[in-house]
């Protein structure tokens, strides 16, 4: 089918295109809506060495693992990580079951560093910065029996986080509409090929 007879087609059948475009578009908006807003706040630590490193016992251990203080680093984000860490602090802040379901907890580290970075998230703003800062405490006071040469120290708290990280209410309707328009146009030219189909005249004898 040519372009211009594409279009001639698409322009014909615009009531279809317009039928399909409101649906998807207002699914969409429904859908959209619906999503609640969710936060998220971001705890920051150092794996650093402790004050050990300065006896001679403590620096040669220091340097036996200091290969492997990815690998140490990598333990406190597993810590972190952790349902024991999760259940002590939905225990202290007296959450509900549904409330720590609710949260979500990623530990990381950033690339090329030893900075753990603890990011919560949920939909209440001041919880998930309560949250990720009470998981850094915990953190930091369980990692201190794991290593004699490695401490964890806080960098940066978590603060109370000002706009959502998601649902992109924007861009999931710009989708919408872009998915809307493309069935409708696609509706049309099927509809269109099916009735040319149909007539007798291009019927092959």
């Amino acid at each position: 089918m040519e372009l211009r007879a594409f279009l001639k087609t698409v322009l014909g059948k615009w009531w279809l295109v317009l039928v399909a475009l409101l649906i998807t578009f207002g699914a969409t908006l429904v859908f959209t809506f619906t999503q609640p807003w969710v936060f998220q706040a971001t705890a920051t630590f150092v794996v650093a060495p402790t004050a050990s490193f300065d006896s001679a016992g403590g620096f040669a251990n220091g340097l036996e693992i200091l290969s492997r203080r990815s690998e140490i680093a990598s333990t406190y984000a597993e810590v972190a990580n952790s349902r024991l860490i999760k259940d002590m602090v939905s225990s202290q802040l007296q959450l509900s079951a549904e409330q720590a379901r609710n949260l979500v907890v990623n530990s990381s580290l950033r690339a090329g560093t030893n900075v753990l970075q603890i990011a919560v998230e949920g939909n209440n703003q001041v919880l998930v910065r309560d949250f990720a800062n009470l998981v850094g405490t915990k953190v930091e006071a369980y990692a201190q029996g794991l290593y004699e040469t490695y401490e964890l120290k806080p960098l940066d708290q978590a603060m109370l986080p000002i706009s959502p990280i998601r649902p992109n209410r924007k861009l999931y309707l710009a989708l919408g509409a872009v998915l809307g328009l493309a069935l409708g146009v696609g509706l049309a030219a099927l509809v269109q090929y099916l009735q040319m189909s149909s007539e007798p005249g291009l019927k092959r004898s």
